[in-house]
């Protein structure tokens, strides 16, 4: 980022210095936005958001990306205008649209994805968005919005003028809870009728407000915002037609995931639909279907036969046993290609060892990075907030200088330029920061999971031992860089913070050069500081530099740490399921699946194709003439493959995104949860109060399922006695069986104010705090609970779920683990500590929670999917 790029930062800082301008200049600012047109608009913003930014244009990416799109919005209302669609190279996760047709998508977002259904839910959001002409009607309302600003113009038309661009983005990017609900409601339905699964948008929407709860792009965004919660837009998409299931829609659901080589998907909706409708035609034949292309041949030819007993002129069925018989020939001969070899028992287990050794070493090494990260972040936030209580003064000051004054005016501009530049510098050293700390615990899940894998592993590809030894050199050197790398980080914050209160005082003795005298500022004092406030820009223009670099170097580590787990996932793959994904790779990028064969047949690996594809696109050439220029005989290493025109945070979404084909051919681990601790029961608040046949009956009320009558019970209570704990405890329950957790707070606040020692209560108020996710408010009473009875187990399961929802996972599995030890036998806890080894890669040890909870739930079939998975 460069001094031009952080004056366009700094544009919203300008306004704030110059808030106190005469009315007449609010006339002069609204006459010079001339914008006639939705598409004038939109090309502002893509102007906007690409010089701030910049995109991802790697042709398989992009033309993904759009070719997604626009199926969306060919099935929109709007399908008279061209749409553009833009992967924004930031890790903010979001995703926004501009009038005109431009639909903007963050690399964050797509990272995020965990499926190509979640990616299309939010384009048709953002497509409905601009189908419903929510952007044109923000246009209409632009001067009122900019009158509300109270932006206005300062000494110079182009300041003006970017001021009024830059309200006009913000103007764009948020809308009315109205429209919100609509594009939901729409976005949808686009989705659907264009063969992706819309239940995904609901999930996504889970990620959003976890990764981004102001949903902005701009700190001053929030002020123009007013998105719904998004416990109430789930509400609201689940009463959508589109996420019906019934069987024509599970159906529906299952052609769509065929279409798209989706078999493992396909075959769960076709069995759903079947468990609703057993002899639906369509079902029957689309599982059978998607078995053979699965490679369960047996399961697919007695379902063919079934078919055929009931109809014998069934020719769909007919033409599926002849297809099996020819798979089953082809996948015999595959199995007896030169590509498959068995590693030697010692070796596998020799790398698998390894990889083990390497993820603790990155632990290890990951430990004392998060801490100091913590101290970054919390130092972060203190340089925030002194520049927030500093601002109205520099407002004041501001406002002294008169419009003809040109020197304290030149002085005023290069500040406000830096104070823009400092606050997105600040963002971007904490966004940095906590990059490097997610990619090392990618790196220590991936490096677990290949080490299970090898250990379990009877074939796999010839390159499989290189890509091991890869990923474990990519392990640790990440290992062994990441303390570094934070503490470059560090040191920008530091160049930071020293600029600001160099510039803070330049502003100081501007305002005391104001107080001294109101005449124009000399030549020579306004030269040096003038000069001094130059001279700070400059230092914060090389500290982004110098962060860029360390960001740069994070999205190499992470790329190059994907290559090898791409290479070796693929290695292990059986040829059904390389099949598959060779269909998924032609679908998305665009590379043939011979082309993708033949590099495989030349000894390179799946990513190593992938990324030539990538180059060769960028270079206008053949992939496989373009890689004529590699020697996959040697071993190769990601300087061959991150240089030239691709991006190194492109080829990590690029190989972010074949990973997941690689997991959609071999079998997704089944969507599963962290389970929530159950709410005690409504006669537990009773036990201190017993004989109120009122609290009795409303108690009665509730463990029926009737919280209208609860509350009604409870009411008509409160006409003739005074209010107690158990009836602020037992109204709490009602309200969060009526899905209102925030009523439920208060309620169980009101009721420690008459009890604070009761156990029940603290647990009650942390899962209602939980509910609304507000997990440090939850922490604070599941640890208030504990102290009332540290032999209790809830507590500690309740803490570990609420540190697993905040991505705290050590401390989530200690939790979990101490509730165990205190007797807690229930099936959901031991699941919850399975999923959270899961999620840090543990799969032995998540295999052993799965099977032990199956014991105490044998018919659990979700738990016996899980445990199947992971033995798979």
């Amino acid at each position: 980022m460069n001094i031009a790029q952080i004056k366009r930062i700094a544009v919203v800082l300008i306004a704030a210095l110059t808030l106190a301008a005469a009315t007449a200049a609010r006339a002069s600012l609204l006459d010079k936005i001339q914008w006639k047109t939705e598409k004038h608009y939109g090309n502002a913003t893509v102007q906007q958001i690409g010089q701030y930014y910049g995109y991802i244009e790697d042709a398989p990416l992009s033309d993904y990306v759009n070719r997604m799109g626009r199926s969306i919005a060919s099935v929109g209302h709007r399908t008279d205008i061209n749409y553009e669609f833009f992967i924004v190279d930031t890790d903010e996760v979001n995703a926004f649209a501009a009038p005109g047709g431009f639909v903007f998508i963050t690399r964050g977002m797509l990272e995020e994805a965990e499926s190509e259904d979640e990616i299309a839910g939010v384009i048709g959001h953002e497509v409905a968005h601009i189908s419903a002409k929510h952007g044109a009607k923000r246009i209409k309302k632009l001067p009122f919005i900019l009158i509300g600003m109270g932006i206005l113009a300062s000494n110079t038309d182009d300041r003006t003028t970017r001021i009024a661009e830059y309200a006009l983005s913000l103007a764009q990017l948020h809308y009315s809870r109205e429209d919100e609900y609509e594009a939901d409601a729409l976005g949808a339905a686009y989705s659907r009728d264009a063969g992706y699964d819309p239940r995904a948008l609901a999930s996504m929407f889970r990620k959003l407000e976890k990764e981004n709860p102001s949903g902005n792009l701009s700190k001053l965004e929030v002020a123009l915002s007013s998105h719904p919660k998004t416990t109430g837009r789930i509400n609201s998409l689940s009463a959508n037609p589109a996420l019906a299931e019934t069987p024509e829609e599970r159906i529906y659901r299952a052609m769509g995931y065929a279409a798209r080589h989706y078999y493992r998907e396909a075959s769960g909706e076709f069995r759903a639909a079947l468990s609703l409708a057993p002899s639906d035609a369509r079902a029957l034949n689309g599982l059978a279907s998607a078995l053979t292309e699965l490679g369960e041949f047996d399961e697919a030819e007695r379902r063919y036969q079934d078919i055929l007993a009931n109809d014998p002129e069934d020719a769909a069925a007919a033409h599926g046993l002849e297809r099996i018989e020819e798979l089953r020939g082809s996948a015999a001969a595959a199995r007896r290609s030169p590509g498959f070899a068995s590693l030697p028992a010692d070796e596998r287990h020799s790398l698998s060892s390894a990889l083990t050794s390497a993820a603790d070493e990155l632990d290890k090494a990951a430990g004392p990075a998060a801490y100091n990260f913590k101290a970054l972040a919390s130092r972060l936030d203190d340089m925030q907030e002194a520049f927030y209580r500093d601002l109205s003064s520099f407002r004041t000051t501001a406002d002294k200088v008169r419009s003809n004054d040109r020197g304290r005016s030149a002085i005023l501009e290069q500040a406000s330029n830096f104070f823009g530049g400092y606050l997105a510098a600040l963002d971007y050293y904490k966004q940095t920061g906590r990059r490097l700390l997610e990619a090392a615990d990618e790196m220590k899940v991936n490096a677990r999971i290949a080490a299970y894998k090898l250990s379990r592993a009877e074939e796999s590809g010839a390159n499989a031992a290189q890509a091991a030894r890869e990923l474990e050199r990519a392990i640790l050197r990440m290992a062994s860089d990441s303390d570094f790398l934070l503490s470059r980080v560090v040191e920008t914050a530091e160049i930071a913070q020293k600029g600001y209160e160099t510039t803070s005082a330049t502003m100081r003795e501007l305002d005391f050069s104001l107080f001294a005298s109101e005449e124009p500022i000399d030549n020579f004092t306004g030269s040096i500081l003038f000069n001094r406030t130059v001279d700070q820009l400059d230092s914060l223009d090389k500290s982004f530099s110098s962060t860029e670099k360390i960001s740069e170097s994070i999205d190499r580590s992470v790329a190059g740490m994907r290559r090898a787990s791409a290479n070796l996932n693929a290695a292990l793959m059986s040829e059904t399921e390389k099949g598959l994904l060779l269909r998924q790779v032609e679908r998305r990028f665009g590379m043939k699946a011979e082309t993708m064969r033949s590099l495989l047949g030349k000894g390179f690996g799946a990513a190593d194709a992938v990324l030539i594809h990538n180059m060769a696109a960028s270079a206008a050439q053949d992939p496989v003439e373009f890689a004529y220029g590699f020697n996959p005989g040697k071993d190769l290493r990601e300087d061959d493959f991150f240089s030239g025109e691709t991006k190194a945070s492109g080829n990590a979404l690029l190989l972010k995104l074949l990973e997941d084909d690689i997991k959609a051919a071999t079998g997704r681990f089944p969507s599963a949860h962290i389970s929530p601790e159950p709410d005690p029961s409504p006669r537990s608040f009773l036990e201190n109060e017993s004989g109120d046949e009122a609290l009795e009956s409303a108690a009665a009320s509730l463990e029926a399922g009737e919280p209208d009558k609860a509350v009604e019970a409870i009411s008509e209570r409160g006409k003739k006695l005074p209010a107690t704990m158990a009836s602020h405890a037992l109204l709490a329950a009602a309200h969060k069986m009526r899905d209102d957790s925030d009523s439920a707070v208060v309620e169980l606040k009101r009721a420690l104010n008459k009890r604070s020692d009761i156990f029940e209560l603290r647990l009650a108020l942390g899962n209602a705090f939980a509910d609304l996710e507000r997990y440090d408010d939850a922490l604070n009473e599941y640890g208030a609970a504990s102290a009332l009875a540290s032999d209790r187990p809830e507590s500690f399961s309740a803490t570990g779920r609420a540190f697993a929802m905040k991505g705290e996972l050590n401390s989530a599995s200690e939790n979990f683990k101490k509730a165990l030890s205190l007797g807690d036998s229930r099936p959901e806890t031991i699941v919850n500590l399975g999923l959270v080894y899961y999620r840090e890669g543990k799969l032995a040890d998540a295999l052993a929670m799965f099977e032990s909870a199956l014991e105490l739930d044998p018919t659990n079939e979700s738990l016996a999917g899980m445990a199947a998975a992971l033995k798979k």
